[in-house]
C-alpha cells in the first residue's frame, strides 16, 4: 500500500492512482491530518469505511478545533444509511456545529455521481464514481481544487441541512 504521509499538501504535485478502500481511507486520512483550515466532502452516503475512523474522526475533530476560521462541509446524496449505521462524524458535527456542516444536495444534483474529498483548496482525492474506490489523490493540484470547489459551492447554496441527522433533545 502507499505511504500517503510522504506527501505534502501545497508540494507534493503527483497524481497517485487509488484503488482500495484502504488507499482512500490512507489518502484522506492524510489529507485531513495535513489540513490546516478546510475540508470539503462530497459524497453519497459518507462511507463509513473511509470517514467513520477513530484516525479520521481525530483529524477531522483537531481541524475543526484548530481555530475559528477552520472548517469542514460535507455534501451528502443520502443520509438514511448515516442515520441507520449511527456514523461518528455525523456526532463530531453535533459537538463542533460551529465548525462542521452536514447538507443534503438538491434533487437536480442527485444524478451526481462522483465522490471527492478537498484539502485546504489544494490537495484533492476524487472517484468518479462513488460506489467504488478507483480514482486519484493529488497533494498540490490548486487548479483542479479550484473548478471542483466552483461546483462544489453552488452545491452548497442549493443544498439543505438534513433535518434527520440532528439531535432531539427531549
Amino acid at each position: 500500500m502507499i505511504d500517503f504521509n510522504q506527501y505534502i499538501i501545497g508540494e507534493s504535485k503527483e497524481k497517485i492512482l487509488v484503488e482500495s478502500i484502504d488507499e482512500n481511507r490512507a489518502a484522506a486520512l492524510a489529507s485531513a491530518q495535513q489540513a490546516k483550515k478546510s475540508l470539503h466532502i462530497f459524497s453519497h452516503d459518507l462511507d463509513a469505511m473511509v470517514y467513520d475512523k477513530s484516525d479520521f474522526l481525530e483529524a477531522a475533530k483537531n481541524l475543526a478545533i484548530a481555530h475559528k476560521h477552520s472548517f469542514i462541509h460535507i455534501i451528502i446524496h443520502d443520509s438514511r444509511k448515516i442515520v441507520q449505521q449511527s456514523h461518528r462524524l455525523v456526532e463530531l458535527s453535533r459537538r463542533l456545529s460551529s465548525s462542521i456542516h452536514i447538507r443534503k444536495t438538491p434533487p437536480e444534483l442527485k444524478p451526481h455521481t462522483e465522490a471527492f474529498c478537498i484539502a485546504d483548496e489544494t490537495a484533492i482525492l476524487r472517484r468518479v464514481l462513488d460506489n467504488r474506490y478507483e480514482g486519484y489523490v493529488n497533494f498540490c493540484d490548486r487548479l483542479e481544487c479550484k473548478n471542483i470547489l466552483d461546483f462544489f459551492k453552488i452545491a452548497w447554496e442549493k443544498s439543505t441541512p438534513a433535518p434527520e441527522l440532528r439531535r432531539l433533545h427531549i
